[in-house]
C-alpha cells in the first residue's frame, strides 16, 4: 500500500507528462515549420502519461512497485511549474525556435539525469516492458530534439542560400 506522499509523487509524475505534452504541442502552433515533428513528441509524452496511469495501477494490483527515492512533490511541482513558465513565454512570443528545442532538450535531459522512472519496480512483464519504453523513449526524445537543434543551427542562412545560386 503506498502511502500519501508516494501517491501525489505518482500523480505529480503524471502531471509531469501531460505538461510536457501541451508544452509540445504549444511549440507546434508556434513553429508550424516543424508541426509534425513537434506533434509526435507531444504524442509520446502523452503516451507516457498513460503508461504512468498503467504502472500505477500495477502499482495497486501488487505487480509492480514504487520505490521513494530522492525525489520530492515539491521538486517536480517546480519542474512542472517551470515548465508552465515556457508554455506562458510561448504564449506571449518570447521564445524562437532555437530557445524553444533547447530547453525541451535540458528538460529531457533532467528526466534521463534524474532517472524519473527508476521509482518503479515490476515483477510483471507487462510493467517492465512499460517502465523499458518510459527510459528508451525518454532517451530518444532528447536525441530527436538534439538532432532537430543541429539541423536548425547548421541550416544556411537565406543570404548564404541566394550566393549560392547566383
Amino acid at each position: 500500500m503506498l502511502k500519501e506522499h508516494e501517491n501525489k509523487i505518482i500523480e505529480l509524475y503524471i502531471e509531469q507528462e501531460r505538461m510536457l505534452s501541451l508544452l509540445y504541442r504549444k511549440i507546434s502552433i508556434c513553429f508550424p515549420e516543424n508541426r509534425v515533428f513537434w506533434e509526435g513528441i507531444s504524442r509520446n509524452e502523452s503516451e507516457h502519461a498513460g503508461m504512468i496511469v498503467a504502472l500505477y495501477n500495477h502499482i495497486k494490483n501488487g505487480d509492480a512497485i514504487f520505490v521513494e527515492t530522492k525525489t520530492r512533490t515539491y521538486t517536480l511541482k517546480t519542474f512542472i511549474d517551470y515548465i508552465r513558465s515556457i508554455i506562458q513565454k510561448l504564449e506571449e512570443n518570447k521564445l524562437d525556435s532555437t530557445q524553444a528545442i533547447s530547453i525541451s532538450i535540458d528538460l529531457e535531459n533532467s528526466l534521463i539525469e534524474k532517472n524519473v522512472f527508476n521509482s518503479f519496480q515490476g515483477d510483471a512483464d507487462a510493467a517492465k516492458l512499460v517502465l523499458n519504453r518510459l527510459r528508451i523513449e525518454t532517451i530518444e526524445h532528447r536525441n530527436r530534439l538534439a538532432n532537430m537543434k543541429d539541423k536548425l543551427t547548421n541550416a544556411p542562412i537565406l543570404s548564404d542560400k541566394l550566393q549560392a545560386v547566383a
